[in-house]
């Protein structure tokens, strides 16, 4: 029995989400071709609802059209990436911030809990993967917490065209140069500061912007401040 119209969106929907986090927790390699057949394989599914998540993607600037129909993941400058830093460091800040006001106990705990599970992960030495999709489910939290979904959704797109550089971050130390900051953006929500809990999120995403702009920085582009 053919899928009825409502089960057909959820399934695009879901399949786009699922591609979403692929790229978002640098699943793929910045500069990488994909097929609609490697990302049908990826996600589990077959291409039909791939591909219309790859148009959207397309338009989000997180997939890109190559000569021939392929697909590609961008490459980005470190002046292309400077300038989305730039402009995260003062959504996910006014995020936290916000979020330091409006997070309830329930949330806050949770969020803690993605932490600890994040420490752990680190020590036991998991996955790219698994480092990066708790980082996210960290920050996504938060952001989710200052109830703003405009601006929880402009940040998820910068995310979207930025995940791939975490390949630039080595792992061990990304995250554990990243758990200091955020035990102290933790203890700004906890306290409802949200001034305290904007400066860390500045200083964590600063943190990794560091290592990031090292990597690019040896591929040919010039250093300059970061922000």
């Amino acid at each position: 029995m053919a899928a009825s119209p409502v089960e057909r969106g959820s399934l695009h929907l879901q399949v786009y989400r699922k591609l979403c986090e692929v790229i978002s927790t640098g699943e793929l390699q910045p500069g990488a071709e994909v097929t609609l057949a490697s990302l049908a394989e990826l996600v589990g599914t077959s291409a039909m609802p791939v591909r219309d998540a790859v148009r959207r993607l397309i338009g989000e600037r997180a997939l890109e059209l190559r000569p021939g129909r392929r697909f590609g993941v961008p490459r980005l400058s470190a002046d292309q990436y400077r300038e989305i830093l730039r402009i995260r460091l003062l959504l996910e800040a006014e995020a936290a911030r916000v979020a330091a006001e409006r997070i309830a106990d329930d949330e806050l705990a949770g969020i803690k809990r993605v932490q600890e599970e994040l420490a752990h992960s680190d020590r036991a030495g998991g996955t790219r993967r698994e480092l990066w999709t708790l980082n996210r489910q960290f920050h996504f939290g938060i952001y989710e917490a200052a109830r703003l979904p405009q601006l929880c959704s402009m940040i998820a797109g910068l995310w979207l065209q930025m995940g791939p550089l975490f390949n630039h971050l080595a792992v061990d130390i990304g995250t554990r140069r990243a758990a200091g900051y955020h035990e102290m953006i933790l203890s700004g929500l906890e306290r409802r500061d949200g001034e305290a809990a904007a400066e860390a999120m500045r200083n964590d995403l600063l943190s990794a912007a560091e290592q990031i702009l090292e990597q690019l920085s040896e591929s040919g582009s010039a250093t300059r401040k970061i922000a």
